[in-house]
């Protein structure tokens, strides 16, 4: 009842007047037109989009509204009878914004020429209520060594180099974060799994027509996400045809710090001098030792696109990449990545269009047991043909359809529906299973392990979405949406070496039939629904942005009546587990408030505010994931039966990790190209998801402390891990942008962030099965020694909540410390871009050598992450490693050769060749920090173990590779 109240509340609030929409992937055209001669309002005029079917006439008191405007730079033509024609070139839409066009027209008895006026970009949008980093395709076009959309975004204030936002959690390597959600063309690219290697969410460069990054709060349409939005727009086709043609070439070379990997100093146990070592064969006559000629291998990219008409009312877009880099080390030969994207667009009619589109990655790689230098050097001489059974690939695909309905000038609505798809497998089916390592003679290097492994992960989302959107009047605009979003989600895993076996699976609880393998990857299918309403009210020196979100996630499965059946003798097995009690897993409702004020002080600033709660549902693998063990690996029938010991395994219990943000910054314009954005922020995050090294429903049975129930083997201990709700963080800081636009040969942005980020225990953390008997007098000693090992103010010792017995509940408030990878203090970029005109500079035969040659410099430092640093007998201290800098440039020249434009180019990358030490490898870089190491041992820094240490880790001790060129050619038309 009270929810319904806020939403009722919200929903008059949105009766009130409102002007534009935000974050969408469309833009809208608004203004006046009024006679110049009394400034009165002129109903009626026709406001028309050069080259489209696109218009609006306006209404009595001289208003006019286009919504639904793609994002682009357009003309805008502007006639009435007894009036001059007024023609505006070169306006500028961005998604989620307003362009605001006011006109004066002439009154005149006679025909008069067009008026034509180049229209000016504002630089500071007055209402703009959150944080919010727009890049269009011609800033795009002036970063030309920058290729992903991770790329792109890291440059901006508040994104930190592995993609997350304002100390969000990581999703497992650069640019996998995972509180931020990549929308393409309006869909989510959200398959809410990161067990697989990947988080699909680029976009061709010569595909981008806008990218929108909001870092500090964003509107009720987004949710399942904490930390930020990267919106997406690609690009569509025109009535011209256009086409474009990229070739990267990457020299060989050795493309890491130190000495070549094959050099004997870093390795004792390579003996080529050795014609025995060198000639050594193995039982089919292979040659054994075999050098990697690494270095010499090219690295190629290419990119294409091309667009155009295919009738008047149709047109589309298509590209594509390859991509196959240098190898880094030894390693089976590199293997190609590719993607793509197409789109078709068809106007029906002036009020009616419809689009399809799609986009597709595939990318091939080695996960296990290759050649290469890791394990000690042990697999660098292991075959290519065995490193084959490593073979990966990873695919996504994303197929949509959207029809938009002009209903009139002031509203429409808009259904899009899609297809999400993930998949990842090996190429081979791994044979083997229970054999022997097979090495050299000298015993030294691997030559083949025999492993049996099998991995599918394959994961499809459907989405139904449906807006409508209405400009209510001259100051007023809503927005509703519906969506519902079903998964099918699988993975599975069955490995086994000599000795071991081991089974990672999603399924639900209730385990399906384990006598059929495949039954292990049933799909589970769980599904989310959801509704909102936007409302954005606009006073004069006011503008207020209000909305609404409410979520259902159903994880439509079943789940343990207790959790603690897996470590019960009864149920202690795969099979047996299958048997266990379940009840119908809970579903989860959440509403989002959102809330942002501008206060526009001049024509050139503004502040803002904005307050909001965000909401994400655990990912699948915290949700459905199991890992079980075999303690049978030598018996082949009991593959499934022999399933053991359940090592880690699900929570659907579990609770939405939960974000709350607020914000207030000012922006500032004090030129026609200069703009200035200052904004702090605060985030408080808590029900964040943790399990690192710690036992949850755990059940301990050490003799004679814990007299197990229905367990003859008193000595025996039983646990297993799963996901809880036991974290809190905190992040704040400032980020700073001044921003000059491309005008007088030059263009730059600054942008610049300091952030704390911290994190900490505050939560359930464990959870302890005690037996009955451990309750009777005559164990009273046993529970209180078990207790003060425990003693936390917050353990409660209650009835099982799930079923029988008595539990522990362990509760934990730890230290807050700072949030490793998260808490980089300081984070600057530095971008410049200059080009020369046309016509620029001195003639040589008619010839101007200096025009259109162009350079781009990105200079980029930041804080070394945080590290732990215990000198004894000293408490433990939190240290920062060095601070890490980087310069990058890229330079070219293009020429105009008919309707072609050539362009020809090299980038640099680490322009001053910088080493930037970033990784501990032992005592000896505590020296390199300035601190004093007050281990046990004796430190042994000669100048000769220096050079020792220095050649072993020098390959992987620093943070960028040492100074690379690349050379291409681009060609477009």
């Amino acid at each position: 009842m009270k929810n319904f109240r806020i939403l009722f509340i919200l929903f008059l609030i949105g009766l009130l007047p409102v002007r534009q929409a935000v974050a969408d992937i469309n833009g809208k055209i608004s203004g006046s037109v009024k006679d110049k001669s009394n400034y009165t309002a002129l109903p009626g005029a026709n406001v028309i989009i050069a080259g489209t079917n696109r218009g609006a006439a306006t209404n009595a008191e001289g208003y006019y509204y286009i919504l639904a405007v793609p994002p682009g730079v357009y003309d805008i033509t502007v006639s009435m009878i007894g009036y001059t024609t007024i023609r505006k070139t070169k306006v500028i839409v961005n998604a989620g914004h307003t362009t605001t066009l006011n006109f004066e027209l002439q009154p005149t008895v006679i025909e008069a020429e067009e008026v034509v006026v180049i229209a000016e970009r504002p630089m500071v949008e007055l209402d703009r209520t959150m944080s919010k980093h727009t890049v269009t395709s011609e800033e795009i076009q002036q970063l030309p060594m920058v290729r992903s959309v991770s790329e792109l975004t890291s440059l901006q204030a508040g994104v930190q180099p592995d993609g997350n936002i304002r100390g969000g959690d990581h999703g497992g390597g650069i640019g996998n974060s995972m509180d931020v959600v990549y929308f393409i063309d309006g869909i989510p690219l959200q398959n809410n799994n990161y067990l697989g290697s990947h988080y699909f969410k680029d976009v061709n460069t010569s595909a981008l027509q806008e990218i929108t990054v909001l870092t500090g709060g964003f509107d009720a349409e987004y949710g399942n996400a904490q930390g930020g939005i990267v919106n997406i727009v690609s690009k569509e086709g025109s009535q011209k045809f256009h086409g474009y043609l990229e070739y990267l070439f990457t020299p060989p070379g050795k493309k890491h710090w130190g000495l070549n990997r094959w050099d004997p100093y870093l390795n004792p146990k390579l003996d080529f001098d050795n014609p025995e070592w060198a000639n050594e064969r193995d039982a089919q006559g292979n040659l054994v030792h075999q050098k990697d000629d690494y270095t010499e291998t090219a690295g190629h990219f290419v990119e294409a696109s091309l667009s155009g008409p295919i009738a008047s009312k149709a047109t589309f877009f298509i590209s594509g990449r390859y991509s196959k880099p240098n190898k880094w080390m030894p390693a089976p030969p590199t293997l190609p990545n590719y993607q793509g994207n197409s789109k078709l667009v068809y106007h029906l009619n002036p009020d009616i269009k419809l689009m399809a589109g799609g986009f597709w990655r595939r990318n091939e790689f080695y996960s296990g047991y290759v050649r290469g230098w890791s394990y000690d050097g042990y697999y660098l001489f292991y075959p290519d043909e065995k490193s084959e059974l490593a073979k990966k690939w990873s695919q996504d695909d994303l197929e949509y359809l959207q029809y938009t309905h002009l209903l009139s000038s002031s509203a429409f609505f808009e259904i899009k529906f899609s297809r999400l798809a993930t998949g990842e497998a090996y190429f081979n089916d791994r044979t083997g299973g229970s054999g022997e390592i097979i090495k050299d003679k000298e015993n030294e290097f691997y030559i083949f392990n025999d492993e049996l492994i099998d991995r599918k992960l394959d994961i499809v989302n459907y989405q139904l979405k449906c807006d409508l959107e209405w400009q209510i009047n001259p100051t007023h605009q809503i927005k509703l949406g519906m969506l519902g979003t079903q998964w099918d989600a699988s993975a599975y895993k069955y490995s086994e070496s000599k000795g071991e076996r081991y089974l990672e699976y999603y399924a639900t609880i209730a385990q399906p039939d384990t006598s059929k393998p495949f039954d292990i990857a049933k799909p589970v299918t769980p599904y989310m629904l959801a509704a909102y309403f936007r409302d954005k009210i606009e006073f004069e020196g006011i503008v207020l942005n209000a909305g609404l979100r409410y979520e259902y996630f159903n994880p439509n499965t079943d789940r343990l009546k207790d959790p603690f059946d897996p470590i019960r003798r009864k149920y202690a097995t795969l099979r047996k587990l299958r048997t266990a009690p379940t009840e119908p897993a809970d579903a989860i409702n959440v509403w989002s408030p959102r809330l942002g004020i501008a206060h526009p002080i001049t024509e050139n600033s503004v502040f803002h505010f904005n307050y909001g709660q965000y909401f994400q549902q655990p990912s699948f693998d915290r949700l459905y994931y199991a890992y079980w063990e075999q303690g049978h690996a030598d018996d082949p029938g009991r593959q499934y039966s022999g399933m053991n010991y359940l090592e880690k395994t699900n929570n659907l219990r579990l609770e939405p990790e939960t974000t709350t943000m607020y914000e207030i910054g000012f922006q500032y314009s004090f030129s026609n190209d200069y703009l200035l954005n200052v904004t702090a922020y605060y985030k408080s995050a808590k029900n964040q998801l943790s399990w690192g090294g710690f036992t949850t429903y755990a059940f301990f049975g050490s003799a004679p402390l814990f007299p197990i129930e229905d367990d003859p083997s008193p000595d025996q201990e039983n646990m297993y891990r799963a996901w809880e709700n036991a974290v809190y963080e905190n992040a704040r800081g400032l980020d700073f942008t001044l921003k000059k636009q491309f005008n007088d040969y030059f263009g730059f942005q600054i942008a610049y962030s300091l952030a704390y980020a911290r994190k900490g225990v505050a939560g359930l953390r464990d959870v302890y099965l005690i037996p009955s008997k451990l309750l009777e007098p005559e164990y009273e000693p046993n529970l209180k020694a078990f207790l003060s090992a425990y003693a936390i103010n917050r353990n409660q010792i209650v009835p099982n909540p799930w079923g029988t017995g008595w539990v522990l509940m362990n509760y934990e408030a730890g230290e807050i410390n700072p949030k490793g990878g998260a808490d980089l203090r300081n984070d600057g970029k530095l971008n410049v871009y200059g080009k020369f005109p046309e016509d620029f500079g001195f003639t040589v035969a008619g010839v101007h050598p200096l025009e259109k040659i162009y350079f781009n410099l990105l200079f980029k430092f930041r804080s070394g992450e945080n590290f732990e640093y215990s000198p004894e007998p000293m408490v433990t201290q939190w240290r920062m490693k060095p601070l890490l800098t980087i310069a990058d440039l890229s330079f070219g020249k293009r020429v105009n050769i008919s309707r072609f434009e050539l362009e020809i180019f090299s980038d640099i990358h680490n322009l001053f060749n910088t080493k930037n030490f970033n990784v501990i490898c032992d005592e000896r870089d505590f020296v390199k920090y300035g601190l004093v190491y007050h281990g046990s041992k004796e430190l042994n820094l000669t100048p000769e173990s220096e050079r020792d240490f220095t050649a072993r880790y020098d390959a992987s001790r620093y943070q960028y590779a040492p100074r690379s060129f690349q050379v291409g050619a681009r060609l477009s038309f």
